[in-house]
C-alpha cells in the first residue's frame, strides 16, 4: 500500500468513527422509545417525521454546499456533527415534551442531510478508480453493522446503567472526541488527486467548483437521470418489504404470524446478515473485476442479475414455505422455536438469499455515480440521489397501506412490494447501455483539464 493509500485508509476509519457515533448517538430504536421519551405514539410518529422531512428539504442544499466549498469539507462535517451532538445534548439534560423532542429531530435531521453528500465527495477521492468497489463494498459493510448493532448496543448500554437516555449522550461525548482528534490528525483527501489524470502532476490544486448552472449537467446525463428514476421505483419495493415484513411477523392481525418482538427481530436479523454480507463483498469484486477489463457497463450485470432474482427469491419465501397457523408468541428462544416450527429454518435460508440480492445495488449505484460524475459535482449528485429515494419511500410508506387495505395481507403486500423491482431492473438495463459513454465524457474533461493547468 502506497503512502498516499495509507494516507486515505487512515482517513476512511476516522470517518467510520464519527459515522459510528453519529448513527448510534441519534437513532433512536422504536423498541427503546418508551423508556426514552413520554409521549404518545401519535406523537412519537409525528415528531420523528421532521426528521425525515427535514433531511429531504435540506440534502439538496449540503450537496450543493459540499460541492462549492469541496475545500472546507472538515469544516462542513464539523459543523454538521455539532448538530447532532447538540440535539443529543437536549435530550439527556432538558424535559422533553413534544415541541423539544420535535426540535430536536429537526437538528438531527439538519444533519444527517449532511451526512449523504459529504460521504458521497470523499469516498470518491480515498482510493484509486479501479479499486473504488472494494472501497464502497468495505464502506457499505461498515454502516451495515453499525446500524445492525444499534438496538443491542444502546439497550446494553441503557440497561447496564440504568438510564435509557444515556447511550445518546455518551455517544455525543465520544463523537466530541472524536471529531476534535479528526480536525487535529485526520489529514483528508485532496479532491480529484486520486483520479489518473492529476496523481501524477505534483503540487497540483484542483479548483473546480459546481455553480448553480452545472446542476443541469447532472440531470442531463441518462445515467443519473435513470438511476434517480429507479432510485425510487427500487425504494417503494425497499420499504413495503422491509415494513411489512416485520408487521407480517410480530401482528396478530390478518395473516400475521405473531411472533414475540424480540424473536421476530432475531430471525430476521439471521435471516438476513450472512447474506447481505456476501453480497456486498461480492458485488464490490465484480465491480473492481469488470472495471480492470475495460467493460465499464458490465459493472452493473450482477446487480442487474440480482434485481430479477430478488423477486424470485422473495416469491418463494412467501409462496412457497408452508408457515404455521397458530405460534405460541410467548416463546423468545430462537433454539426452542425453530424445533417447534422448522419451517422458519427454510425461511431463513431463503431469506439470505433474498437479503444476498438485495444488497449489491447500493454499492454498484454508489461507485457508478462517481465513476460518471466530475469530482466537484459528486457531493451534489449524491444528494440527488437520496433525495429520489426519500421520495420513492415517502411513496411506499403511502402505496403499502393501499395494498394492506386492498389485499388484507402482509404476505401479498410484501409481494406486490417487490414486484416494483421489476420497474428497477428493466431500468438498470436501458442504465447499462449509457454509463460507457458518460464515463468516457468525464474523463475526457478531466484529460483536458489536466493538460491545461499542467
Amino acid at each position: 500500500m502506497t503512502s498516499d493509500s495509507k494516507q486515505n485508509a487512515t482517513f476512511l476509519i476516522w470517518l467510520l468513527a464519527i459515522v459510528f457515533c453519529w448513527i448510534l448517538g441519534t437513532k433512536v430504536s422504536e423498541i427503546l422509545l418508551d423508556y426514552i421519551v413520554e409521549l404518545s405514539f401519535q406523537e412519537i410518529q409525528l415528531a420523528e417525521s421532521l426528521f425525515n422531512y427535514t433531511i429531504a428539504l435540506t440534502i439538496f442544499f449540503w450537496g450543493y454546499l459540499v460541492d462549492r466549498f469541496n475545500n472546507k469539507r472538515k469544516i462542513i462535517l464539523t459543523l454538521s456533527s455539532l448538530l447532532w451532538i447538540s440535539g443529543s445534548f437536549m435530550l439527556f439534560f432538558i424535559p422533553i415534551n413534544l415541541f423539544t423532542y420535535s426540535l430536536i429531530q429537526i437538528m438531527w435531521g439538519l444533519s444527517f442531510g449532511a451526512s449523504g453528500p459529504l460521504i458521497a465527495s470523499y469516498l470518491g477521492d480515498m482510493f484509486k478508480i479501479e479499486n473504488r468497489g472494494k472501497l464502497f463494498s468495505l464502506f457499505t459493510i461498515c454502516i451495515y453493522i453499525i446500524k445492525g448493532s444499534n438496538i443491542a448496543i444502546n439497550g446494553l448500554i441503557g440497561e447496564s446503567l440504568g438510564n435509557w437516555r444515556a447511550p445518546n449522550f455518551i455517544f455525543a461525548i465520544l463523537g466530541i472526541i472524536i471529531l476534535l482528534a479528526f480536525n487535529i490528525f485526520g489529514k483528508e483527501p485532496i479532491l480529484a488527486s486520486i483520479e489518473p489524470e492529476f496523481e501524477k502532476l505534483e503540487d497540483y490544486s484542483y479548483n473546480y467548483y459546481i455553480n448553480s448552472e452545472e446542476i443541469k449537467i447532472i440531470l442531463r446525463k441518462k445515467t443519473n437521470s435513470l438511476f434517480l428514476a429507479q432510485g425510487i421505483s427500487g425504494m417503494i419495493g425497499v420499504v413495503i418489504v422491509s415494513r411489512y415484513m416485520i408487521f407480517w411477523f410480530t401482528s396478530g392481525q390478518y395473516d400475521g404470524l405473531n411472533i414475540d418482538t424480540g424473536l421476530a427481530l432475531l430471525l430476521l436479523g439471521t435471516g438476513g446478515a450472512l447474506g447481505g454480507l456476501v453480497g456486498i463483498i461480492v458485488a464490490g469484486r465484480w465491480i473492481d473485476s469488470q472495471f480492470k477489463n475495460n467493460k465499464i457497463n458490465r459493472i452493473l450485470l450482477f446487480s442487474i442479475i440480482c434485481l430479477f432474482m430478488q423477486i424470485v427469491f422473495y416469491s418463494i419465501l412467501i409462496l412457497g414455505i408452508n408457515y404455521p397457523n397458530n405460534i405460541n408468541e410467548k416463546i423468545n428462544r430462537i433454539d426452542i422455536f425453530l424445533q417447534l416450527y422448522p419451517a422458519f429454518i427454510g425461511f431463513i435460508l431463503i431469506f439470505n438469499l433474498c437479503v444476498f440480492c438485495g444488497t449489491p445495488v447500493g454499492t454498484t449505484v454508489g461507485v457508478a455515480r462517481t465513476h460518471i460524475n466530475l469530482p466537484e459535482h459528486r457531493g451534489t449528485a449524491g444528494a440527488l440521489y437520496d433525495l429520489t429515494d426519500f421520495i420513492g419511500a415517502g411513496l411506499g410508506i403511502m402505496l403499502g397501506a393501499v395494498l394492506m387495505i386492498i389485499l388484507n395481507s402482509f404476505r401479498l403486500t410484501i409481494l406486490y412490494g417487490a414486484l416494483f423491482w421489476l420497474i428497477s431492473g428493466v431500468i438498470w438495463i436501458f442504465i447499462a447501455k449509457f454509463i460507457k459513454q458518460d464515463y468516457e465524457n468525464s474523463r475526457d474533461i478531466l484529460k483536458d483539464r489536466a493538460n491545461i493547468d499542467k
